[in-house]
């Protein structure tokens, strides 16, 4: 359809890696658990208040230093209140991005929460969310552009917050080798997921030129094992596991200290090097892939154009669907028309741009054209640092592949086009990137770029898995591990 130059390309995918590395921030900032699992934590008993505490952290990336973070955690009347600030210095496509993450939390006297507010911000880009406990349900508000949008989660028990599921597991009488499971709500998919946590050993680390003991846990989140050490006095000294990151107890001097130049970035440090050049992706009709590295069973690789067999994974391109042509989808279309809180297909000015947009248009597959089009040619190709959404996107008007997929996304919905997000691998220049890109009903399910103009998308577009941000999370059992062999491809007839 729309032909990209490479540069451009390269600007488009940049985002998929940098949604992941704000997810799981987001999930470490908010943590918000109810515990569950073959150990249950016992109720957190303490005989006086606990000590309030001042916190400052230094943050960094293969050993250089990108940020800070500093939380306050102190007594309010029979309540606690934790205050968390966290400032970020990333890199993407060589250009340097400034995050701010905040978290504002009233926790109960056993260290449940109450209610929480928090907030991701750079640049114009503004993402927040607030929730409160109501009736054993979470109910949790986001906010873009000033529209909110409401979400209810059913809680068995009263969750925990992170600072306060660390006092519990230290005031549970865990030893090495016990584990437990915690449901952990986390703020970027708004959604539970499982996390593991185990009490690996004791152990002496060096923090702020100071031999300290500590017990070391072992966190496992979809896949992908981060390690705490806590001293006896419960404070976490330091933080190792996210995409070569690092958080170490500092003094306020040490955490403030201006970051390095030089900090890896995030595109280019995950691309994955093709065995072969393919210089047309656009004339292929067909793709295979060998996969090794990660459990191929953890992401979504079997379906619609693509075919797992073995670990290869064969990628057909699609064509236009026959006219009257409809496939039978398990469970319906109807989610894939819903409004939620990234994709705000039901937005007031959504609605009417889609329906200015596919005006003109008379089937679905020119209406899913028009739309491509208007997106690709009306959203300024850049790296952004947000929680990628269509109202910001709408506003803004730039962002990099997820930005135009949420949005695209939003369009199809809100012009009665069932629409979905996919997340995963494309070629460009010699590698494969991560990216963001969408499938579209037309009849059959037809993948689609807005990013690079493509519809149907080319065949190195490899999907992984599913596009909203909780899916995208899965991404970090494959980022860094993940190796692909191109075993054969087709130019088509």
């Amino acid at each position: 359809m729309m032909k990209n130059k490479s540069n451009l390309g390269l600007w488009a995918a940049a985002g998929v890696c940098l949604a992941v590395f704000l997810a799981l921030f987001s999930a470490r900032l908010g943590w918000l658990s109810g515990f569950s699992g073959k150990r249950h934590l016992a109720p957190a008993t303490f005989a006086a208040a606990l000590p309030d505490r001042d916190v400052w952290m230094k943050i960094l990336q293969n050993d250089r230093k990108i940020g800070y973070s500093h939380s306050v955690f102190e007594k309010e009347a029979e309540n606690y209140r934790l205050r968390e600030f966290m400032l970020l210095q990333v890199t993407v496509m060589g250009l340097a991005q400034r995050v701010e993450l905040q978290l504002d939390a009233l926790l109960s006297a056993d260290l449940t929460l109450r209610s929480f507010a928090s907030r991701l911000r750079s640049g114009q880009f503004d993402f927040s969310a607030r929730g409160e406990i109501v009736d054993k349900t979470l109910v949790v508000t986001t906010e873009a552009e000033g529209r909110p949008h409401e979400i209810r989660l059913p809680l068995d028990a009263n969750p925990h917050l992170s600072a306060g599921m660390i006092y519990s597991v230290c005031n549970s009488g865990m030893a090495p080798g016990d584990s437990l499971t915690v449901p952990v709500f986390d703020p970027a998919g708004m959604t539970l997921v499982p996390v593991r946590v185990k009490v690996a050993q004791k152990e002496n680390i060096t923090i702020m030129n100071l031999v300290q003991p500590a017990t070391r846990l072992e966190i496992d989140f979809k896949g992908m094992t981060q390690q705490v050490w806590i001293s006896e006095q419960c404070e976490i000294l330091r933080e190792s596991g996210l995409m070569g990151l690092t958080i170490e107890k500092a003094d306020k001097f040490d955490a403030l200290r201006p970051g390095e130049e030089g900090a890896a970035d995030l595109t280019e440090m995950a691309a994955i090097p093709s065995n072969i050049v393919i210089d047309d992706p656009q004339g292929l009709n067909l793709l295979t892939v060998a996969l090794t590295g990660v459990d191929l069973a953890a992401l979504a690789l079997d379906g619609g154009r693509q075919t797992l067999t073995g670990n290869e994974v064969t990628i057909q391109k699609e064509d236009r669907p026959s006219p009257g042509e409809s496939e039978e989808q398990a469970g319906g279309l109807a989610a894939f028309l819903e409004p939620n809180a990234f994709i705000q297909s039901d937005d007031p000015d959504v609605r009417a741009l889609a329906a200015e947009i596919v005006a003109p248009a008379k089937t679905d597959w020119d209406r899913a054209e028009c739309l491509l089009r208007w997106v690709y040619l009306n959203i300024e190709k850049k790296p952004v640092v947000s929680m990628p959404n269509a109202l910001s996107t709408l506003a803004q008007r730039r962002g990099d592949c997820n930005e135009h997929a949420m949005l695209l996304a939003a369009l199809g919905r809100a012009a009665g086009i069932p629409a979905q997000v996919e997340t995963g691998l494309v070629y460009m220049n010699g590698r494969f990137f991560y990216h963001a890109w969408n499938r579209f009903y037309l009849g059959r399910w037809v993948a689609l770029d807005a990013a690079l103009g493509q519809l149907p998308a080319d065949v190195t577009h490899i999907r992984l898995a599913g596009g909203d941000p909780d899916q995208q999370v899965n991404l970090i059992t494959a980022i860094g591990k993940i190796r692909l062999t191109v075993t054969d491809f087709a130019p088509r007839p």
